[in-house]
Formats: structure tokens, sequence, C-alpha cells
């Protein structure tokens, strides 16, 4: 799992976030041998959790998918070439003229034939033109909906890197407050064997230092489920050690001190922007093409056709010699024997024009129109709702972002208060001015100060990252 290590070939990875957040963050990886440095930021971590996400992975499979139906569909356009060929014996004992010549006709005794048919629709024309533009829509439906899981999966790798770089921040910050919970326990022994401390308070500073100890223990888990989950994204080894450290940047708070209070430009740019959206208002559309296809399904069907039989198993003719009377002179006339080769007998071409006309189905045709109605409906309804999911997500998330830079800075103030009353009450008691009790509560308060410091950095960036992910559009 992912763990701190000091190592003596060790690679400095900087984790340096974009306007997203105000953490610019460092990973160490730590190997046996010394290695090629990786640079990490927040941008590259959303790329490979997008690039490593298994559901965008399979909305890009669909949307090929989506793509072979709109070559399928074309293809109604064409000619059909189609190609039947029998090869079958008479059965003698069932019919015992099978095999035998029978005056000038042959009785066959077994089927060799082949025939091939060429096919072009005519009023299939209509509805195969409606579906292609059907498929064209639903490709582009299956694109937006694969655009919008890689969106989801950046985003999921970007907020997963800021809770990391948080979580990283807590953890340094319970360190911290173990190392100065350990050194006001040395301090209070020193001052205890010149007899200015009680021993009651030695153990308000064991206390402290218990206290301490167990928030420390606390964040080293919070900061190694969150690296865990950050490495599962991102597709990173998890036997490497990353080490993220804090580094302020104020460029990221100052973007956004000036935020608008209309968060209306917002919504309108998520109601353009948000994938969801386009795929949900093709697919209405293909739906209502494939009803429009559906229709063609009560007129009739005329194609034009082309029909070449060839019968492998025909005989040769042979007419023999044959005497007919004369209707009127009454005289014999001779008809002279003749020999028609199979070659010349054995192949037949038709050509024309066919008509289908399905006059009744029990109403299964006006059952499929009704479905088909009702699907679209349906999906009016969830691109209805898709939008006022949208909007409210929006809203929530530019008024989140507000609260967040105004709890931010309510806490670099509380931070500043806190640190000057803790440095003010450690000189009283190193002084024998201030007792324990005062001590372990500043440095009590500092501590919270620090950890909402750092949570109200963290909630900042995510909130950030939020709305962003909410508008769909990165330019803001």
């Amino acid at each position: 799992m992912l763990h701190r290590k000091t190592h003596k070939h060790s690679i400095l990875a900087k984790f340096s976030t974009t306007s997203l957040t105000p953490f610019a963050a460092a990973a160490v990886l730590t190997f046996p041998l010394p290695a090629r440095a990786e640079t990490l930021d927040l941008a590259t971590a959303m790329e490979l959790a997008g690039r490593n996400s298994h559901v965008s992975r399979a909305a890009q499979f669909e949307t090929n998918q989506a793509h072979e139906k709109i070559e399928q569909a074309k293809s109604g356009f064409g000619p059909r070439l189609d190609l039947e060929a029998t090869l079958a014996s008479i059965s003698k004992s069932v019919n015992s003229l099978a095999g035998k010549q029978l005056g000038t006709q042959y009785i066959p005794d077994k089927i060799e034939s082949a025939t091939l048919i060429a096919t072009q629709p005519l009023t299939g024309l209509g509805p195969t033109l409606f579906r292609v533009r059907s498929e064209i829509l639903m490709a582009k439906a299956s694109q937006h909906m694969s655009e919008q899981s890689l969106h989801n999966a950046k985003y999921a790798g970007g907020e997963a890197f800021l809770r990391a770089a948080k979580a990283d921040q807590l953890y340094q910050i319970a360190q911290a407050s173990k190392t100065v919970a350990t050194k006001q326990k040395a301090d209070g022994k020193a001052l205890a064997l010149v007899g200015k401390l009680k021993q009651s308070d030695l153990l308000r500073l064991d206390l402290a230092v218990s206290e301490a100890q167990t928030q420390f223990t606390q964040a080293e888990a919070v900061r190694d489920v969150a690296f865990f989950s950050l490495a599962e994204l991102i597709n990173f080894p998890h036997n490497s050690v990353i080490e993220i450290s804090d580094a302020e940047s104020k460029s990221a708070e100052n973007a956004f001190a000036n935020l608008s209070s209309d968060a209306s430009t917002f919504i309108t740019k998520a109601e353009n922007n948000r994938a969801e959206i386009h795929s949900l208002k093709a697919a209405t559309d293909a739906t209502e093409l494939a009803r429009k296809a559906q229709l063609f399904d009560f007129a009739p069907t005329i194609n034009i056709f082309a029909r070449y039989d060839r019968d492998f198993a025909k005989k040769d003719l042979d007419v023999p010699l044959a005497h007919k009377h004369n209707a009127t002179t009454g005289l014999p006339i001779t008809i002279a024997s003749d020999h028609y080769a199979a070659t010349d007998t054995r192949d037949t071409f038709t050509y024309g024009l066919s008509l289908r006309w399905n006059i009744w189905d029990w109403g299964t045709r006006n059952s499929r129109d009704s479905e088909t109605l009702a699907k679209t409906s349906v999906l009016r309804e969830n691109l209805e709702q898709v939008k006022q999911l949208t909007r409210i997500e929006t809203m929530q998330a530019h008024r989140d972002l507000r609260a967040s830079m105004n709890s931010l800075e309510s806490a670099k103030a509380t931070l500043k208060f806190a640190e000057e009353f803790y440095r003010q009450t450690n000189a009283q008691f190193l002084m024998g001015m201030a007792s324990v009790l005062d001590l372990t509560a500043a440095e009590r308060d500092q501590t919270r100060a620090r950890a909402a410091l750092s949570n109200a950095r963290g909630d900042f960036a995510l909130a950030q990252l939020k709305l962003k992910k909410a508008v769909g559009d990165d330019s803001f």
C-alpha cells in the first residue's frame, strides 16, 4: 500500500495543482534503484483517471457499436443479392417413375438447382433513409455519453487528487501537533525537576500527548485510504511511496475572490455544455425518426427483381419422329425428330416488379407505433428531468463555492489569532506565568485552527472542481 518512507534513492515527482486548487503538492516515489522522475499534477491525474476508467472505455465501445449500426442501415439503400441452392434425391420407392424417361419427358430422381436473385427496394428507400438518420443521431447520443463518461472519470480523478492533498495536509498538522505535545511534555518534566510544575500538570501533558497520538493515527489512516483511492483511479502502483507536501497557491483563491453572485450565467452554460443533455436530445430525435420509418410498414412493399435459375439435373431432350394429319386435307404430315441439349434448357431468367402488402396483422403495427410514441415521450420527460437536475446541481455548486470562499477567509483569520495566542501562552508558560491547562488549550486551539484552514482550502478546491464539473466547461 502507499506509505511514507525515506530512502537514499528517491524520485521527486511534483504534484502541482492548476487553477482548480490552492494546493501545490509534491510526491516522492521511492525505489531501491534510481529511476526516471515522473511528473504528476492535477491535470495529469485527471487525464490518467479518464484514460483508465472502465466506464469510459465501455462507453467508447458503445460508440463504436453505434457507428457500425449506421453502416448496417446504409446497406438498405443498395440492391440485395441472394443465392439459393438445393441438392436433394427423390425417393424411387415412393415415386416409381423417378429417373425414367416417359415419352419426351424425363422424370428426375434428384434435384440439383441454384437460384440467384437480385432485389432493389423502391418503397423501402423511404424507411431506410429515416433509419439511417436515426442511427446517425443515436451514434451522436452515444458519443455524447462517451464524452460525459470521460468527463465524469476525469473529475473523479481530480477529486481524489484533491482529497489526497487535503488528507496529507491534515496528516502533517497532526504530526506537527504530536511533535509539539511531545516537546511540551519534555519541557514540563524539566520544569517539574526545579519545582515549577506539579505532578498533576505532568499528567495533563501526558494526556495531551496521548490525544495527539490518536489524532495522528486517525489522520494517517485517512491519508492512506485517500492515496489508495487516487492510485486506483489513475492506475498507479500501490507499492509506490507518495508524499504530498503543502505549498499554498494564492492565485486560485484570488481568481474566485470576485465571483459573481448571479448563478444564471453558470446555469445557462451548464444547459448548453452538459453532454448528457445533448445525448438525450439526440436520442429523442432518433426515436422520432425511427417512428417515421415504422409508418412505412402500413404501405405496400414494391421491389424490382431479377431472378436467374439453373437446374443442374436437367437432361438432354430428344423429340422423336412424329406424324399428324392435316385438318383440311386429311393428308399425313411428318414432324422430324429433334434434339435439345440440357445446356440450352436448364437456365431460366425472369425479371419484373414484386409487390407485397401486409393487409392485416392483428394490430401488431399499431401497437408497435404506440410503443415507439410512448418511448419518445419518456425520453422527452427524461430530458427535462436532466435539465432540471443540472440547474439544481449548478446552483448548489455555485453557492457552495461562495460559501467555501468565505469559510477560507475566516479560517485564515482564525489561524492567525490562534498562532499568536499560542506563542504568547507558550512564552508565559516557560516563565511560569501560565498553567499547563492554558498551554494545552492554546495548543489545541492552534491545531484545530490549522486543521480548519486545511479543510477550508480543501473544500474550496473541491468546490471549484465541482462547479467546473457541473458547468461542463473548464474555460471560466
